[in-house]
């Protein structure tokens, strides 16, 4: 924090403090999601860049989209019914449509 009572200083301590509370925010809800906390997590979450990672539900798609032509068909309708029961599980476990392959353990 910067001292002295000019209006530069005050909108500068104001600027500074709008900062700190919003860094505790994206720390609380890191938290609060069960994510991991690191300075990047929370820096991306901060300035509101979000890393292009891939979903369980992405993954899946992309194999029977690139599989379609190579697999015998009740062999892909198999991967389809697995597919299906995946994300039942997701919304029944996680209550969630997709999930972040970082977020699987």
């Amino acid at each position: 924090m910067l001292r002295g009572t000019t209006d530069e200083v005050k909108h500068l301590n104001k600027s500074i403090e709008e900062a700190r509370f919003k860094l505790r925010e994206c720390y609380l809800q890191l938290q609060m999601q069960g994510k991991q906390i690191n300075a990047d997590t929370l820096k991306n979450l901060f300035l509101g860049e979000k890393k292009s990672e891939n979903t369980l539900c992405s993954l899946i798609d992309y194999h029977n989209v690139r599989m379609k032509g190579v697999l015998a068909a009740g062999t892909l309708k198999n991967y389809l019914t697995t597919e299906k029961y995946v994300k039942l599980f997701l919304i029944k476990r996680f209550k969630v449509n997709d999930i972040y392959l970082p977020e699987l353990s």
